[in-house]
């Protein structure tokens, strides 16, 4: 993940009632998130955080990405440019928090509380630039299409003869 080393936070960093900042990606991060991802190009990428202390060593982080984006369309492969928005909302746990899933006919699905849904707080630092880059991921339009691309199809005649179910039945008829 291109922005994953750079966008971090020290959670000694993070005072009692919490952090909040702005993070934008230079040009670089940008270039390296567009290889990443497949994009033609990402032209803005940002993120507006909190970052607060919770219980028992976890953090939540919340708040809002935003990202310019030029993808190829699926029908034209011309350039699709689209805005992207996604909330941002996860929970960080000390490492050791962060287990196997549980098997599927363990009562710990049930439990809300299962950290199974949190993000790792990895040597003391909270990956905010994977986490950026993951909701970006997932933001993104997996067929994003050009307005008015439209899939041309044309069959021959000769093509739209041999399809017809009773395409050597009319032969024959004919030959009689």
């Amino acid at each position: 993940m291109p922005i994953e080393t750079d966008w971090t936070i020290a959670v000694t960093e993070v005072p009692q009632n919490g952090v909040s900042f702005t993070r934008t990606a230079t040009a670089s991060e940008r270039a390296a998130v567009a290889k990443a991802l497949d994009l033609l190009d990402c032209t803005a990428l940002g993120c507006k955080l909190r970052v607060k202390p919770l219980r028992q060593g976890r953090y939540q982080v919340k708040g809002q990405l935003t990202a310019s984006v030029v993808q190829a369309c699926v029908v034209s492969l011309e350039p699709v440019e689209n805005q992207i928005a996604e909330a941002i909302d996860v929970e960080f746990r000390p490492k050791d928090e962060i287990g196997a899933a549980p098997a599927k006919d363990d009562d710990a699905w049930l439990d809300p509380e299962a950290p199974d849904g949190a993000e790792a707080i990895e040597q003391g630092h909270i990956g905010i630039g994977r986490l950026v880059y993951e909701c970006l991921a997932s933001g993104l339009d997996p067929y994003p299409r050009k307005a008015g691309a439209m899939l041309g199809w044309a069959e021959s005649e000769a093509a739209k003869a041999a399809v017809h179910p009773f395409a050597a039945l009319a032969k024959l008829k004919k030959k009689e």
